[in-house]
Parts: C-alpha cells; structure tokens; sequence
C-alpha cells in the first residue's frame, strides 16, 4: 500500500475473490490517549459574555465582589453545567456551575441580585433548558399553590 492511500476510507474494506468484504488498512481509534482538539469560539467577543454588576456587592473569602461574570458556554460545558441539576441540585448549583462559581457565592446575593443574574444566565442557556426551567418554576408555583 503507498503512503497516499494508507488510511484512506476507500481502504477501508476490499472486497475478496469470493465477494467477501475484508479490513485492509482501519482508521485509529478514537481512545483516552488522543488528546482532544483545543476547541473554542473563534468569536472572542461572543465568547467573552457579560459581567454581570451587582446592585448590592457581597464578600466571598473577605475580597469585595462586584459582578459576576456570565460567559457564552459550547454545548458540551453546558452538558457538564446540567449535570448540576440532573444529579440532584437546585437551579442556583446549575446558575454557579454556570458562571464558575461556589452556590455558595449566589446564595450571599440579595434577592435582587439573584433574580436580576438569573434574567442574565437564561437568554444564555439551549432552549429546552429554558423550558425545563419554567417547567420547574411553575410546578413549583402549583405546588405552593396547593396549600
């Protein structure tokens, strides 16, 4: 085989004298020591997000907090943020995991602050997280409502 054609797909299965397919040359498999591509927005300013100010600064760790950042995430940080929520926590551990930040630190703000970020976060967020959001604001709106 010649250095041109090594690898190729076309290579990949030849056919024999009697018509069955055969492996000749396969692809590498994709394992846990290829190291995975540097990926990242070419947009550095869509990527950038905001810095969100807040109206009423806290201290985390006696140093003065002003903003939090909000960045754009790709879709498979967001699968990590989400794994936030799906393993149990609240929607201030998936906002946290969001901005890369303690829940901790979240539940330091005022309520204003809070809901204010959150108005920030949800634009940010795939669709149907939006919509598992609601969903889950709402039914806990019927459940209070129960009462």
């Amino acid at each position: 085989m010649t250095k041109a054609n090594k690898k190729s797909p076309d290579n990949l299965a030849k056919q024999t004298d009697a018509g069955q397919a055969v492996q000749t040359d396969a692809l590498p498999a994709q394992t846990a020591e290829v190291p995975a591509p540097v990926v990242g927005f070419a947009n550095k300013e869509y990527a950038a997000g905001v810095n969100h100010p807040l109206c009423q600064p806290i201290t985390v760790d006696g140093e003065v907090l002003k903003h939090i950042h909000v960045p754009r995430r790709s879709v498979g940080e967001m699968e990590v943020v989400a794994s936030a929520l799906i393993e149990g926590g609240s929607l201030r551990d998936m906002f946290a995991a969001y901005c890369g930040v303690h829940p901790a630190v979240l539940g330091g703000l005022c309520a204003e602050d809070a809901e204010a970020l959150e108005d920030v976060i949800t634009p940010f967020l795939p669709q149907k997280v939006q919509e598992a959001i609601l969903a889950m604001k709402q039914a806990l709106t019927a459940d209070s409502g129960d009462s």
